[in-house]
């Protein structure tokens, strides 16, 4: 048999991890990462996740309106490093879809690492000392950190930035539904298939991006059941999307699984977090 017991607090999590109250925890934070790799009961499993990890743009507000200040925005995120301080390391991405996904294509070449170029771009679209907010919501501990490095590497580049920590309930209602910001960090889960992700981008979406050819291939690619027919389309769209960069798009984070060095084939699907117990078995 499987019981699953909701333990909402980490370290009532970690402690019965290590006492053997508790066979596996499906995620695991990279802080805890130490104490369990010491102890030698406790087994970690390292896995690509089918997040896609952004921090969103409010399209609509200038001077976020302007291609320069965007891609500014992305030339001036060092974006291995946020993965790796922030989430616990990860695959860096380049367009709305997760890196593992079979209809990913990789432009990561177009927006490098690289603050003088975002300097010279924000000086040119005359963003001066405008001030930008960038929202978390403050239950993703993992995202407040995320922002905070959004937050230096920006200012290091000359903008002008504050982070404003709000609840979940807010953050639904106000930044998603709401369009009240200007840069928000979230992550995406992963969907069975990429229409799930990608509908209603170029249409506005909360991003408020606004392109009608990429809204018309995200529509009309859902209804082609061929693979590299489809896959031609998501590459066109997803091209428009990665060029004119609606978002900061990060990346995919791994995600560590801890289970009793006894527990066999302990596996969850990335692309939709389901438990696979046809294999688990107890040594």
């Amino acid at each position: 048999r499987v019981g699953f017991s909701i333990v909402p607090e980490r370290p009532v999590q970690i402690q019965g991890l290590m006492a053997g109250a508790i066979e596996a925890v499906e995620f695991v934070v990279p802080e805890d990462l130490p104490i369990l790799q010491a102890n030698p009961k406790v087994a970690i499993k390292k896995e690509l996740t089918s997040l896609i990890m952004v921090m969103a743009m409010n399209n609509a507000r200038a001077p976020l309106n302007d291609l320069r200040v965007r891609q500014a925005v992305n030339y001036a995120i060092d974006k291995q490093l946020v993965l790796d301080i922030a989430y616990g390391g990860g695959k860096v991405g380049s367009t709305f879809l997760d890196t593992g996904n079979a209809y990913y294509t990789d432009y990561s070449s177009l927006y490098p690492y690289n603050p003088e170029k975002a300097a010279q771009l924000l000086k040119e679209a005359g963003v001066g000392n405008k001030e930008f907010t960038i929202h978390v919501p403050q239950n993703y501990p993992l995202h407040v950190k995320a922002a905070e490095l959004y937050q230096q590497m920006l200012e290091k580049v000359g903008m002008n930035v504050k982070l404003q920590l709000v609840d979940w309930s807010t953050w639904l209602s106000s930044v998603y539904s709401g369009g009240n910001y200007d840069f928000t960090v979230i992550g995406h889960t992963g969907k069975l298939d990429p229409d799930g992700t990608l509908a209603g981008y170029g249409a506005g979406k909360y991003v408020k991006w606004n392109n009608p050819v990429v809204a018309d291939l995200i529509k009309r690619a859902v209804g082609v059941s061929d693979f590299a027919a489809r896959k031609k389309m998501y590459t066109e769209a997803l091209e428009i999307m990665a060029k004119e960069v609606p978002f900061v798009y990060l990346g995919t984070s791994y995600r560590y699984v801890a289970t009793r060095s006894n527990v066999v084939e302990f596996r969850m699907t990335p692309n939709i977090d389901t438990f696979d117990f046809r294999w688990t078995e107890l040594k």
